[in-house]
């Protein structure tokens, strides 16, 4: 899309008039106008302007505009498989790689992520189960109930997060488990990721 065709819809939007534009990035209403009929590519000062006074990613003004090219996603990406992690007690440590597994971009949509397979039945209350895989991210934020890995040391496992200072609780997804309550300044326990998608194994 072109840059006058991006910032005429992102206006739209937010319907806003481009005298508003104006008003909010500090550039002329003249300069606006020519802007939005094509009649003159912005500059990156501009860029930047115009993305503080609607509040847009001053990146995608930048593709807009053709100063930088647009990423193109992939339609599947092909993730190691990190070896076996319990999804009970603390366990053997999953840095092995032993396999990769292909899968939609969309389902992941990040780089850095990884895939393990689960051993135990401790989240099979959410339909996770023991064989099946699960998608890692280690970048992604982690909060109050969302299912991680945790290490302690070379061990791992796979539990629903909850922080209440000073203690981490690693809760079960199975009644027959009892959590993990856990003091980090007593002993020291890494988040190595958020589970973001599970995988049946049929």
């Amino acid at each position: 899309m072109k840059f006058a065709e991006f910032v005429l819809s992102k206006l739209a939007e937010r319907d806003m008039k481009p005298s508003q534009l104006a008003h909010y990035s500090g550039i002329s209403a003249a300069e606006i106008s020519r802007l939005l009929s094509g009649h003159r590519m912005p500059s990156l000062k501009t860029i930047k302007k115009i993305a503080q006074g609607m509040k847009l990613s001053e990146e995608d003004l930048m593709v807009a505009a053709g100063y930088i090219q647009q990423f193109d996603a992939p339609k599947t990406i092909v993730l190691p498989v990190a070896g076996d992690c319990p999804a009970g007690k603390f366990d053997f440590a999953f840095e092995n790689i032993t396999d990769t597994i292909e899968i939609n971009w969309e389902m992941v949509k990040d780089k850095k992520a990884f895939a393990i397979r689960v051993k135990g039945d401790c989240l099979k209350d959410i339909g996770i189960f023991e064989g099946d895989y699960v998608i890692v991210s280690p970048q992604a934020p982690v909060t109050n109930g969302d299912v991680v890995v945790a290490r302690i040391g070379d061990e791992c496992t796979m539990k629903k997060y909850h922080k209440a200072d000073p203690y981490v609780i690693l809760m079960p997804c199975n009644h027959a488990h009892t959590p993990i309550v856990m003091d980090p300044k007593k002993r020291d326990i890494q988040i190595v990721g958020k589970v973001i998608r599970a995988i049946r194994n049929l």
